[in-house]
C-alpha cells in the first residue's frame, strides 16, 4: 500500500528551511512513500521548489491561497494514495520505517498510532528536554482517553477525510481532526516512534496564558 505524507506550509522561517534542506539531501528513493506540500501561496511555493532542489522522491505541490493550517491539511484529499500521513514542516518522520511498513500493510480501514518522540527548545536552540509523548498499549484503542490527540504520526485511510471537517481554528486543531476520526474509524496502537516533533519557543504549545487579548 502507498502512502502520502502530506506537509502543510504557510510560510518558512529558520526551523523549516532546515527541514526541507535536511529532506532534499535524501538520497534513498522510497517504493512506497510520496510527498504532498500544501502551501499557502506561489510565494512559498517557489521557495519549496528551491529548497527540495534535486529531491529523488516523488512530490507534488498545491497552492492552497491560504493560511489556515488545516484548510492545507485538506488537501490531502487530493493525494493519489490510499493512505495518508499528515507531517508539519519543522519536523522529522522516520520515512525509511514508513515505507517498509508501508510494504507489508494489507488493505486495512484503521487509523494507526504510532509514538512520539518530542524535543524541547530554549531560545538558543538548545534541546532542554525530550521524552516520548505516549504510554499507551499495544493493540487497539477503546478508550478516548488514550487517543493521540495529535494529528500527525498516524496512518489514515484517506477514505475517511471525506467524512470530516477541517475547521480554521487559533488552537486545538489538531484536537478537532482527531476526535472526529476517533467517531468514525477504529484505531490501533504501535508502539513504536515514526514522528519526532520539534517543540520551539515559538510553538503555540509553548504560550503562557498571562497575556490577555
Amino acid at each position: 500500500m502507498h502512502l502520502t505524507i502530506v506537509i502543510p506550509i504557510i510560510k518558512f522561517n529558520c526551523y523549516s528551511t532546515a527541514m526541507m534542506q535536511k529532506l532534499a539531501r535524501i538520497e534513498y528513493k522510497y517504493e512506497f512513500v510520496h510527498f504532498l506540500f500544501a502551501v499557502s501561496n506561489e510565494s512559498v511555493a517557489t521557495e519549496l521548489k528551491l529548497l527540495l532542489g534535486n529531491f529523488v522522491n516523488d512530490y507534488k505541490i498545491i497552492v492552497a491561497n491560504t493560511y489556515s493550517s488545516n484548510a492545507l491539511r485538506a488537501c490531502a484529499k487530493s493525494a493519489n494514495t490510499n493512505y495518508i500521513y499528515f507531517h508539519d514542516c519543522d519536523d522529522y518522520a522516520d520515512y525509511d520505517y514508513l515505507d517498509g511498513f508501508c510494504r507489508d500493510l494489507s488493505d486495512s480501514d484503521e487509523i494507526i498510532c504510532f509514538n512520539v518522540h518530542k524535543y524541547v527548545y530554549d531560545e538558543n536552540c538548545n534541546i532542554v528536554q525530550e521524552y516520548d509523548i505516549f504510554q499507551n498499549k499495544e493493540g487497539k484503542i477503546v478508550n478516548i482517553c488514550n487517543l493521540p490527540t495529535c494529528v500527525y504520526s498516524k496512518i489514515i485511510p484517506k477514505k475517511y477525510l471525506y467524512y470530516i471537517d477541517f475547521p480554521n481554528l487559533p488552537y486545538t486543531q489538531d484536537w478537532a481532526i482527531t476526535y472526529q476520526l476517533y467517531l468514525i474509524a477504529p484505531h490501533r496502537w504501535i508502539n513504536y516512534t515514526t514522528y519526532y516533533y520539534n517543540n520551539y519557543p515559538t510553538s503555540s504549545s509553548q504560550s503562557r496564558y498571562d497575556t490577555k487579548h
